[in-house]
Protein backbone atom coordinates (compact mmCIF):
# COMPACT_ATOMS: atom_id res chain seq x y z
CA UNK A 1 0.00 0.00 0.00
CA UNK A 2 2.79 2.59 0.85
CA UNK A 3 4.67 1.68 -2.37
CA UNK A 4 1.75 2.16 -4.76
CA UNK A 5 0.80 6.04 -2.71
CA UNK A 6 4.97 6.70 -2.67
CA UNK A 7 4.50 5.85 -6.65
CA UNK A 8 1.49 8.17 -7.31
CA UNK A 9 3.49 10.80 -5.15
CA UNK A 10 6.65 10.42 -7.52
CA UNK A 11 3.79 10.12 -10.41
CA UNK A 12 2.28 13.44 -9.41
CA UNK A 13 5.25 15.22 -8.70
CA UNK A 14 6.42 14.38 -12.08
CA UNK A 15 3.65 15.43 -14.01
CA UNK A 16 3.15 18.74 -11.87
CA UNK A 17 7.07 19.24 -13.38
CA UNK A 18 6.01 18.70 -16.70
CA UNK A 19 3.11 21.16 -16.17
CA UNK A 20 5.34 23.92 -15.08
CA UNK A 21 7.83 22.91 -17.60
CA UNK A 22 5.39 23.29 -20.54
CA UNK A 23 3.73 26.96 -18.84
CA UNK A 24 7.49 28.04 -18.73
CA UNK A 25 8.02 27.15 -22.22
CA UNK A 26 4.76 28.60 -23.42
CA UNK A 27 5.77 32.10 -21.61
CA UNK A 28 8.78 32.09 -23.01
CA UNK A 29 7.26 31.69 -26.64
CA UNK A 30 4.89 34.15 -26.32
CA UNK A 31 7.85 36.73 -24.73
CA UNK A 32 9.30 35.70 -28.27
CA UNK A 33 6.30 36.14 -30.32
CA UNK A 34 5.72 39.52 -28.52
CA UNK A 35 9.32 41.01 -29.53
CA UNK A 36 9.54 39.17 -32.34
CA UNK A 37 10.71 41.02 -36.36
CA UNK A 38 7.22 40.65 -37.04
CA UNK A 39 5.76 42.14 -34.85
CA UNK A 40 7.98 45.01 -34.54
CA UNK A 41 7.92 45.71 -38.13
CA UNK A 42 3.85 45.79 -37.39
CA UNK A 43 4.12 48.58 -34.56
CA UNK A 44 6.41 50.76 -36.75
CA UNK A 45 4.27 50.25 -39.94
CA UNK A 46 0.73 51.24 -39.02
CA UNK A 47 1.48 54.70 -37.55
CA UNK A 48 4.20 54.86 -40.21
CA UNK A 49 0.75 54.02 -42.84
CA UNK A 50 -1.24 56.36 -40.85
CA UNK A 51 1.38 59.00 -41.05
CA UNK A 52 1.69 58.61 -45.27
CA UNK A 53 -2.00 59.40 -45.31
CA UNK A 54 -2.36 62.03 -43.06
CA UNK A 55 0.48 63.78 -44.96
CA UNK A 56 -0.96 62.74 -48.10
CA UNK A 57 -4.15 64.60 -47.20
CA UNK A 58 -2.32 67.48 -45.90
CA UNK A 59 -0.40 68.07 -49.43
CA UNK A 60 -3.58 67.88 -51.24
CA UNK A 61 -5.25 70.31 -49.20
CA UNK A 62 -2.25 72.94 -49.91
CA UNK A 63 -2.59 71.72 -53.26
CA UNK A 64 -6.07 73.01 -53.41
CA UNK A 65 -5.57 76.17 -51.28
CA UNK A 66 -2.99 77.02 -53.92
CA UNK A 67 -4.85 76.23 -56.79
CA UNK A 68 -8.61 76.84 -56.08
CA UNK A 69 -9.58 76.78 -59.74
CA UNK A 70 -8.47 72.74 -60.17
CA UNK A 71 -10.75 70.17 -59.73
CA UNK A 72 -10.84 67.58 -56.93
CA UNK A 73 -10.26 65.29 -59.51
CA UNK A 74 -7.09 66.74 -60.95
CA UNK A 75 -5.75 67.71 -57.27
CA UNK A 76 -6.01 63.91 -56.30
CA UNK A 77 -3.99 62.68 -59.62
CA UNK A 78 -1.87 65.24 -58.82
CA UNK A 79 -1.34 63.94 -55.42
CA UNK A 80 -1.14 60.43 -55.93
CA UNK A 81 1.50 61.02 -59.28
CA UNK A 82 3.56 63.28 -57.26
CA UNK A 83 3.67 60.48 -54.15
CA UNK A 84 4.52 57.80 -56.63
CA UNK A 85 7.49 60.02 -57.86
CA UNK A 86 9.00 60.56 -54.16
CA UNK A 87 8.35 56.89 -53.32
CA UNK A 88 10.31 55.56 -56.59
CA UNK A 89 12.76 58.19 -55.94
CA UNK A 90 13.41 56.84 -52.28
CA UNK A 91 12.97 53.29 -53.94
CA UNK A 92 15.86 53.99 -55.98
CA UNK A 93 17.98 55.13 -53.35
CA UNK A 94 17.55 52.57 -51.04
CA UNK A 95 17.66 49.67 -54.43
CA UNK A 96 21.27 51.78 -54.95
CA UNK A 97 22.26 51.90 -51.09
CA UNK A 98 21.67 48.22 -51.42
CA UNK A 99 23.74 47.35 -54.33
CA UNK A 100 26.35 49.56 -53.26
CA UNK A 101 26.20 47.79 -49.69
CA UNK A 102 26.28 43.60 -51.23
CA UNK A 103 29.40 45.00 -53.76
CA UNK A 104 31.21 46.07 -50.86
CA UNK A 105 30.59 42.85 -48.92
CA UNK A 106 30.20 40.17 -51.48
CA UNK A 107 32.66 41.14 -54.17
CA UNK A 108 33.08 37.06 -55.30
CA UNK A 109 29.73 36.36 -55.73
CA UNK A 110 28.15 35.98 -59.18
CA UNK A 111 24.74 36.77 -59.91
CA UNK A 112 23.66 33.71 -61.41
CA UNK A 113 24.61 31.98 -58.17
CA UNK A 114 22.48 34.25 -56.29
CA UNK A 115 19.33 33.53 -58.97
CA UNK A 116 20.01 29.93 -58.01
CA UNK A 117 19.60 30.49 -54.31
CA UNK A 118 16.67 33.31 -54.62
CA UNK A 119 14.99 30.37 -56.77
CA UNK A 120 15.07 27.21 -54.29
CA UNK A 121 11.70 26.79 -53.03
CA UNK A 122 12.21 26.58 -49.53
CA UNK A 123 13.40 29.22 -47.64
CA UNK A 124 15.86 27.18 -45.22
CA UNK A 125 17.22 25.75 -48.57
CA UNK A 126 17.96 29.55 -49.80
CA UNK A 127 19.22 30.96 -46.60
CA UNK A 128 21.88 27.69 -46.51
CA UNK A 129 22.20 28.65 -50.37
CA UNK A 130 23.17 32.23 -49.29
CA UNK A 131 25.46 31.54 -46.60
CA UNK A 132 27.30 29.06 -48.80
CA UNK A 133 27.73 31.53 -50.87
CA UNK A 134 28.95 34.08 -48.37
CA UNK A 135 31.07 32.10 -46.24
CA UNK A 136 32.99 30.40 -49.12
Amino acid sequence: DFNVRQHLMALSIKTSRGWRFADALESELMELRHRGLLTMARRIFQPALVLVILLLFLYAAALFFNNPHKSLLDITMQTFDDAGATARFFGEGVAEAGATTCGLFTQGISVPDVRHCAALSFAEDAHACIRRLVTA
